[in-house]
């Protein structure tokens, strides 16, 4: 049985570096929405992010990352799941093609993850970020519930 493992966590919580390393491990296939959704809507680095062609790449990443798991191949999900309503969603999919579920809970202070935030600015598939920015965003994350089985990695 395939596992569909689900990376969650806040801007410059580490999520892409775990999730490489993870799917290495794990022989999995990594899918990433930012990278998908730099690489078909923004033509160079961007603060922007439109929330409707972002949500067309979770759509479109929905459509295929099943296929994979009930092929029996695990998949690691790079999708920042800031939300219950969209981790609930993906462990239904994964349960409906017959694959487990892995939630793991990126977590590192903010002052680090706006540091690396800020040091990754430019860098190819990664958005631009500022401080107020960070700021900003950070009230739309929540983190998973007690209902929600997770590992929490602190990094």
């Amino acid at each position: 049985m395939a596992t569909v493992h689900l990376i969650c966590g806040f801007l410059g919580a580490g999520k892409t570096t775990f999730s490489k390393t993870l799917a290495e491990q794990k022989s999995a296939v990594r899918f990433s929405v930012d990278e998908l959704y730099l690489q078909l809507f923004a033509d160079e680095p961007t603060h922007e992010m439109d929330a409707k062609a972002f949500e067309r790449s979770i759509v479109a990443l929905n459509d295929i990352w099943p296929q994979v798991a009930k092929a029996g191949v695990d998949v690691v999900l790079d999708f920042g799941f800031w939300h219950r309503a969209l981790r609930d969603d993906v462990r239904e999919r994964a349960h409906l093609v017959g694959a487990a579920t892995q939630l793991y809970w990126l977590h590192v202070p903010d002052e680090v993850a706006l540091a690396r935030c800020l040091q990754r600015n430019g860098a190819p598939g990664a958005f631009l970020i500022s401080a107020q920015g960070f700021q900003e965003l950070r009230a739309g994350f929540e983190p998973p519930g007690s209902g929600e089985l997770s590992e929490m990695v602190r990094g």
